[in-house]
Parts: C-alpha cells; structure tokens; sequence
C-alpha cells in the first residue's frame, strides 16, 4: 500500500479549511490543534484538545492553526501545514515499511 502525497495534501488541506471555518464560527479561541493521522491504508483528520483521540495507531503528524484577534487564519498557512503535515506522517510510515520489508 502506498499513499498519494498530493492527493493526501489536498485532501488534508481541504480539512484544515473547513475545520478553520468551523473553528471561526463556533469558538473564540485564538490557536486551533490539528493532527493527521495514517493507519490502515487511510487517513484521518483530527482537530481540538488530543486527550479525545482514542486511536492511537498509525503514523501521525501535528500542527497548530494560530487565527489572529478578529479570528481570521492566512490562507497560505494552511496549504504548507497540509504539505508539512504529509510530508512527516508519510516519512514516518515509509520509514517503518521500508524497516518491516527488508
């Protein structure tokens, strides 16, 4: 099993944009903790306080999205947290399966 790199930063960047847009609606706090995660040939997004996440297999990644005083996020933040969140977790799955495959 392999993952798409691009198609996973989109993927993930299209979840940081609607989570930020959530976020900016529903809450006043000023940082927004966000994970990724990649665990049996898929991925899940995660978002708020970690204590929550009850799975913790796979490969993960994290990143936090800072929305300044009148609760607004830069655009361009998201699209390199999306490519350094996947980037990170692919590193660290790729570098399990090459350990567990040779």
């Amino acid at each position: 099993m392999t993952y798409d790199k691009q198609d996973l930063i989109n993927s993930v960047k299209s979840e940081i944009e609607s989570t930020a847009k959530f976020h900016e609606v529903f809450s006043e706090e000023k940082e927004l903790k966000i994970r990724l995660q990649l665990v049996d040939n898929t991925y899940h997004f995660h978002s708020g306080d970690s204590k929550y996440d009850t799975d913790h297999r796979g490969y993960w990644s994290y990143e936090c999205l800072v929305f300044d005083d009148s609760g607004d996020y830069l655009e361009s933040d998201i699209e390199e947290m999306a490519e350094s969140m996947v980037t990170e977790a692919l590193e660290l799955w790729e570098e399990d399966n090459v350990t567990t495959q040779a």
